[in-house]
């Protein structure tokens, strides 16, 4: 019987014994372009970045999760005064993007600019999908792909979406210009900038689950 089993309830099984005694193998590490590493706790930066408003819609950078390697943007996106085809459909858009073709007026475009002036967005591309299929040995030059979230709902005439994109490598300085455009809501082209110096600082208090060794 397991400490935590006597801890809080009477009696119990502690397990099958041959189960516990089995030698597990370790399994290697994902390489870091491909998401969060599994061994760490990433520090939550909070950000609140309005990145564009029009009347109807509105689109924001609540706060990122900052890993060892790389980072977690985490956005939500809100619509208003739709009707309901209206945003059961816009709920539906964010999931039928085919890079190879342009995307609906309903689809939310999330897109950045690095310091080193390259940029990347969820319309795929060589920067996006490429990098996220990449194998150990392709290691691309950054990954930008979306990554978790909290999905989305509506009803009563409103609509909310909550992606969250993967950015590999975490730049070292500089600013990141955050762009993103939603025109069935009528939000144009919009950016904002983003100081990568809250982002590189919580890199240091990143937590491994494993000690050294």
């Amino acid at each position: 019987m397991s400490s935590f089993t006597r801890l809080f309830f009477e009696g119990g099984d502690d397990g099958d014994e041959e189960e516990r005694g089995r030698p597990w193998a370790r399994r290697a590490p994902s390489p870091p372009w491909l998401g969060p590493p599994e061994d760490e706790l990433g520090v939550v930066v909070q950000l609140a970045l309005v990145v564009g408003r029009s009347e109807n819609g509105v689109v924001a950078l609540r706060h990122a999760t900052v890993y060892s390697a790389g980072v977690s943007f985490h956005f939500v996106a809100v619509g208003r005064d739709l009707r309901r085809a209206q945003s059961n459909r816009l709920l539906h858009d964010q999931h039928l993007f085919d890079p190879e073709e342009e995307p609906s007026d309903g689809f939310l475009r999330i897109g950045l600019e690095l310091p080193d002036g390259r940029r990347v967005s969820n319309l795929g591309g060589r920067m996006g999908r490429r990098a996220r299929f990449a194998s150990s040995e392709e290691k691309p030059g950054v990954a930008f792909f979306e990554h978790g979230g909290g999905g989305g709902s509506g009803g009563d005439g409103r609509v909310s979406v909550r992606p969250a994109y993967w950015l590999w490598p975490l730049p070292d300085s500089g600013a990141i210009r955050v762009f993103c455009e939603w025109p069935v809501l009528e939000l144009a082209l919009s950016s904002a900038e983003l100081d990568v110096r809250p982002l590189v600082e919580a890199r240091a208090h990143v937590v491994s689950l494993w000690p050294p060794g």
